[in-house]
């Protein structure tokens, strides 16, 4: 296969296919059903195919221009039809790379790689698409030049765990789908299908394709715990010499490591309709990954565990937050004054401090917990509302590094405690950051 400019590698060559499926889906969706009815099937199918044709050849022409190189230190990116770019990023500031399979690309052997730098807003560059092997070798190189140490310890076995990577937690099937059975999106379905029989009943002229679009409006409903299944399906996580690994994916296959080092914050939430089950979820956040990039991947205010017992919980949290007990903590709940702040949630607020974090509750109804090592406190802040001034009550606020949303505030504190507090996390957070490595 001739190179890209420069002496570059190119992507696979079945690289402009798989983007180019792409432009159909695109193009069926701008029309939409309603489109349809008004073009008619066969126009409507010869527009889809005319604009899927030219998305192929711009998938083409895209990865005929694009190239890369791994040289000095640096990975080396040239792509951009109209507008050409290169873009240099120094490997030493990589801080995760995953290895991401698509339907489509495992169909064909191919797979992804997906970077996250440091200081990115985003997701990096990633290169799409190699086949499986390149992919592990590009993946193995680029942690050689930015982790010497991690890459000496991979064996590059991908898809067999290492001896010492038993999984702390595995989550069958059939909870996932049971979780995912008792959300609310899935209790609607009964009120969504009567409405839809309603409709065509009050109307029987109702044509396929108008039926069809309220169809497509009920789907859209059922998406989110759809594809939380989809997503987290065969999810194992385990902690290796690497960090924490986590597996899952039913159509698109995901690897992914993260450095436990950079693990900024754990949280824990029990949903109410989970409650009865015994059912928690946990994430954590980590400044290894960008947070615009949070929604739709794993680690994405990233899950731990999208959904198990309590027990799995503080196992996977002690694994990942060495000396954790999240079973063993005192919280120091609210004053009774609080009340008239917030009636209903007062009993259920609550902080504590331990040697190696800080920990923050609160909810009633579906009630939350949060762990920060003090090592990823960047700022503290004591707020007063006009309501917290007349009861005596303040919030401090705990800003992380990396940006990351989390409920880490320790709301409603009385103020002879508030600031005592701010000033007692922010010398744990310096004396952490003092201690060597």
């Amino acid at each position: 296969m001739k190179p890209a400019a420069g002496g570059m590698d190119r992507m696979h060559p079945l690289t402009p296919l798989v983007k180019g499926v792409r432009s159909f889906w695109f193009v069926i969706a701008a029309i939409s059903w309603q489109g349809f009815q008004q073009l008619g099937l066969t126009r409507g199918a010869m527009i889809v195919a005319a604009f899927g044709v030219l998305g192929l050849v711009w998938s083409w022409i895209g990865w005929y221009v694009t190239g890369y190189q791994v040289t000095d230190g640096e990975l080396r990116i040239a792509d951009g039809v109209l507008t050409r770019s290169r873009r240099t990023i120094p490997v030493a500031r990589l801080q995760a790379v995953d290895v991401v399979r698509p339907l489509l690309a495992r169909l064909l052997g191919l797979a992804e790689l997906r970077l996250e730098v440091a200081g990115g807003s985003k997701t990096e560059a990633p290169l799409s698409y190699l086949t499986l092997h390149r992919a592990r070798d590009l993946r193995r190189e680029l942690l050689a030049a930015s982790r010497p140490e991690a890459a000496a310890k991979d064996d590059g076995t991908e898809d067999a765990e290492p001896p010492a990577a038993t999984p702390l937690v595995s989550v069958p099937a059939r909870r996932l789908i049971a979780a995912q059975l008792i959300t609310p999106q899935i209790l609607f379905l009964p009120i969504a299908a009567a409405v839809t029989v309603w409709l065509f009943a009050i109307d029987p002229d109702l044509s396929v394709l108008g039926l069809a679009g309220v169809i497509t409006a009920v789907a859209g409903i059922l998406f989110q715990p759809v594809k939380e299944a989809f997503v987290n399906y065969g999810f194992t996580g385990s902690v290796t010499d690497d960090g924490l690994r986590i597996r899952h994916g039913l159509f698109e296959q995901r690897q992914q490591t993260l450095p436990l080092r950079r693990v900024t914050a754990v949280t824990i939430r029990t949903p109410l309709l989970w409650r009865p089950a015994g059912w928690v979820r946990a994430h954590v956040a980590s400044a290894a990954y960008s947070t615009t990039n949070a929604g739709a991947e794993a680690f994405s205010g990233r899950s731990l565990l999208p959904v198990g017992t309590r027990e799995e919980a503080a196992v996977i949290t002690a694994a990942v937050l060495p000396g954790a007990d999240i079973d063993g903590l005192v919280y120091r709940g609210l004053p009774r004054r609080a009340k008239w702040r917030v009636p209903l949630q007062w009993r259920f607020f609550g902080v504590c401090l331990t040697d190696d974090y800080y920990a923050v509750r609160s909810g009633r109804f579906s009630p939350s917990e949060a762990f920060i090592p003090y090592g990823r406190i960047l700022s503290v802040r004591v707020t007063q509302g006009r309501w917290q001034r007349l009861l005596a009550l303040a919030t401090v606020h705990v800003d992380l590094a990396g940006g990351m949303s989390v409920s880490s505030a320790a709301r409603h504190r009385p103020l002879s405690e508030a600031v005592p507090l701010a000033r007692d996390l922010v010398r744990r957070s310096q004396e952490t950051r003092r201690v060597p490595g």
